[in-house]
């Protein structure tokens, strides 16, 4: 993917007690991703929000995420924690893509 990734928000639910469920051999599942909305500019410039579910968050980018909407910091080691500790993390991200960009993606997916 040619475009630009912008992550934009990130969730995740703490919990103290996680389900119990699950026995402790199984892996986690697999990511789910998908589009939410696709936008398509003026310029054939397309625009897609993602939502993610599953997969690794940076904690680096999740602190600077933190200090760009003007929540508290928190010590790294913690966000990890809670990260690793939740029962679900989700993210939506801004992926730009330009028109040379669409057209190769839509090549490669018909299957040829």
């Amino acid at each position: 993917m040619d475009g630009k990734v912008l992550p934009f928000a990130v969730f995740f639910a703490a919990s103290r007690n996680p389900p119990s469920t699950l026995p402790e051999e199984e892996e986690e599942p697999l990511p789910q991703e998908f589009v939410l909305i696709e936008k398509t500019e003026p310029d054939g410039t397309v625009e897609e929000i993602l939502f993610s579910s599953g997969g690794d968050i940076d904690v680096y980018d999740l602190q600077a995420l933190c200090d760009k909407v003007g929540w508290p910091r928190r010590p790294l080691s913690k966000l990890a924690a809670a990260l690793k500790n939740s029962y679900m993390v989700a993210t939506l991200h801004s992926v730009r893509k330009s028109p040379g960009s669409v057209y190769l993606e839509k090549l490669f997916d018909r299957g040829e």
